[in-house]
């Protein structure tokens, strides 16, 4: 996941112009980026022009460019044109400015050329082992090229974006990845791999209501430790049985996950706070695909005081899979509401798209 968030600073600064405005120069500078241009080059946005065009000045104009120069949005080499970064690029997609099938497929595209670039290397040090120098695509890449019918201007140009994001290192006319680009595919493949499985859990019919919660449970656990969280599945005790139990550092959750035909009632939640109340300094998270009746999230609001309990429904879990926020992200934005609002956040992807503006 990268950081495409805007300081706090900007945001205030950017408060004086319209939404419109920005909207249009951001999404001039993304189609720019992709358009035919110079080998090493993208098309610049002619500031005077622009601002002409718009009906703002010049000088106003200028003001916003500098705005985002600061935050590495916005790249001007020259006084009178500018272009988006790399990181420009990944900032506008994930603020909704792009087309989303343009914007997947920029991604999708990519994550491939990663790929392709691992194979690559992978391919060299193979052939290190033998001193010599690997010449020619590695086995693989260029049927993995022509599967996804990634034209020549696609590759160039996300590859230049790749290399402005620091994920690809130039080494005379060879690019090869950096281990900021490899932690990039691996955090790709997971996503790939939990989406899989993900919509296998949708699609089959005969998955029981339990086989589906165990197998929620177990990409649950894949995902969490990935994050980097410790994870302990199905730890039995006395008379209890907890699905996952989660802790960094000092933090520990015990996690229910369910995935039946009806809403949870406050019952369920019940039985896991009994759990948590327990466990002294513990607390609950409680995993629901088919939602919470409006009593049980009463009933989990108006009892924090007794345990702090999180909830999370099936909109949560698919932006999650899907890449929108991490597990953690929409842990720490649950606690804070609950905690400062007394609100229970389930599924509020408004809330998910305020961590990323």
């Amino acid at each position: 996941m990268v950081n495409t968030q805007m300081s706090a600073n900007l945001k205030t600064s950017l408060a004086d112009f319209h939404q419109d405005i920005l909207s249009d120069l951001l999404t001039r500078l993304y189609d720019n980026r992709f358009k035919i241009a110079h080998v090493r080059f993208p098309t610049r946005l002619d500031v005077k022009s622009w601002a002409s065009e718009i009906g703002i000045n010049e000088t106003d104009a200028q003001v916003l460019i500098r705005l985002y120069q600061r935050e590495g949005i916005i790249e001007q080499t020259l006084p009178t044109s500018a272009s988006l970064s790399g990181h420009g690029v990944e900032y506008c997609e994930e603020q909704g400015l792009v087309n989303v099938e343009y914007k997947n497929r920029n991604r999708r595209v990519r994550f491939v050329i990663l790929k392709i670039f691992d194979l690559q290397d992978e391919a060299q040090k193979r052939a290190n082992l033998y001193g010599a120098l690997h010449i020619g695509p590695a086995d693989g890449t260029q049927e993995l090229r022509q599967k996804e019918n990634i034209t020549d201007e696609e590759f160039r140009i996300n590859s230049q974006i790749l290399e402005d994001l620091g994920l690809l290192i130039r080494n005379g006319p060879i690019n090869g990845l950096t281990d900021l680009g490899r932690a990039r595919l691996a955090n790709n493949e997971a996503r790939e791999y939990w989406s899989h499985s993900f919509n296998e859990m949708f699609t089959d019919k005969l998955l029981s209501p339990q086989q589906r919660g165990h197998q929620l449970e177990q990409l649950l656990m894949d995902i969490c430790k990935f994050e980097g969280w410790e994870v302990k599945k199905s730890v039995r005790t006395t008379g209890q049985e907890h699905d996952l139990i989660l802790n960094r550092n000092l933090d520990y959750y015990f996690v229910q996950c369910k995935w039946e035909g009806k809403k949870v009632q406050p019952h369920a939640i019940s039985v896991l706070r009994d759990r948590v109340t327990s466990r002294p300094g513990t607390r609950g998270i409680f995993v629901s695909m088919s939602g919470f009746t409006q009593a049980a999230i009463q009933e989990t609001s108006g009892r924090l005081e007794a345990c702090l309990m999180i909830l999370y429904g099936s909109r949560d879990i698919s932006s999650i899979v899907n890449g929108n926020v991490t597990f953690s992200e929409l842990l720490a934005l649950k606690y804070h509401d609950a905690v400062v609002s007394r609100r229970m956040l389930i599924d509020s992807s408004e809330e998910i798209g305020k961590l990323k503006s």
